[in-house]
């Protein structure tokens, strides 16, 4: 159960749901030795702006652990659902499940008929043909594929989406993938998906139309293309850097109010450590950007304060 279920079944705001997890996490790691799986995830704004959000993924062990931290009414909600999902589970293994026969895979044979196809230019195969080369469902190529679309490797025009149609009721969508994409995708496959997609594709880009195309002279690309490649490369790399950018400053808001948890807490407690760290960017600021002295009294002046510090064997006390 995600942090953000928890806060739907008992009612509370996600951030409130957020601040008693991570204040709660050291104390259940010291115990078992690991911390909670902590996940992004995208959240669309009224506006249409995507936004990265930190959530939490527990089991019901340690749901029921951050639970005790909740009100009666809310930790009855939190144990009620949990019954509920185990006895549909239950339910599910109970009744005789439909078994699905799928494709056999596509041997070399079959190859001649089209695993690869032109658009616009390009040879591309789909997540459709690549699902019933490996014998699988193509929502289970569909996961895989939606699962790595943040890496690097996955972006750039490799992986475009594409509707179809099989009929009156068969309709949905599917990935056109390219050679690149395809090399790409075989890598973080398992049960020896590389193997058998290396002998599915053997031959099949260089059958595909899009070489019977007019080639530059001499192996040169039109200028025209090769810009229009350098500015999707640039803008694909511009929309890149804003995604890391929005998911490092959500990181770091999520681990200023932590440590601002951190802070009143141990101040709370009287252990006034928890200010050291304030005090030591301070005194770096000071070493840096100060005006007293030069750089290199100022760097000694830190050192020795420094060795006084960590040789104090008294409580350090604000004033």
């Amino acid at each position: 159960m995600t942090s953000m279920q928890i806060a739907e079944v008992t009612g509370k705001q996600h951030k409130d749901v957020l601040r008693a997890i991570r204040n709660m996490e050291p104390a259940w790691a010291k115990i078992t030795g690991r911390k909670f799986t902590l996940s992004m995830g995208i959240k669309e704004l009224a506006n249409g702006v995507k936004m990265e959000t930190p959530y939490y993924e527990l089991n019901k062990t340690e749901c029921l652990y951050i639970a005790t931290k909740f009100n009666d009414e809310a930790r009855a909600r939190l144990i009620l659902r949990w019954e509920q999902l185990e006895k549909e589970r239950l339910t599910a293994r109970q009744q005789p499940g439909k078994t699905e026969i799928l494709p056999p895979p596509i041997g070399n044979i079959l190859i001649a008929n089209g695993l690869t196809e032109a658009i616009d230019g390009k040879s591309v195969t789909t997540s459709r043909k690549l699902a019933a080369v490996l014998g699988r469902k193509h929502d289970s190529v569909l996961g895989t594929i939606k699962n790595n679309l943040h890496q690097r490797a996955f972006k750039y025009g490799n992986f475009t989406t594409r509707d179809y149609s099989s009929g009156p009721s068969g309709h949905g969508y599917e990935f056109l993938i390219t050679r690149k994409g395809l090399e790409t995708l075989a890598g973080v496959m398992r049960y020896n998906a590389k193997k058998r997609i290396a002998e599915a594709y053997d031959g099949a880009w260089t059958q595909c139309p899009a070489k019977a195309l007019a080639a530059p002279p001499a192996g040169e690309r039109p200028a025209e293309e090769y810009g229009e490649d350098i500015v999707r490369e640039l803008a694909q790399w511009i929309d890149e850097l804003r995604t890391d950018l929005r998911k490092t400053r959500d990181t770091m808001k999520m681990y200023a109010e932590m440590y601002e948890d951190e802070k009143k807490r141990c101040l709370k407690n009287g252990d006034m450590s928890a200010c050291w760290h304030d005090l030591y960017e301070d005194l770096m600021w000071r070493v840096v950007c100060g005006t007293d002295g030069t750089l290199d009294e100022r760097l000694a002046a830190h050192r020795e304060f420094v060795k006084r510090l960590s040789g104090m064997s008294i409580e350090v006390k604000l004033s």
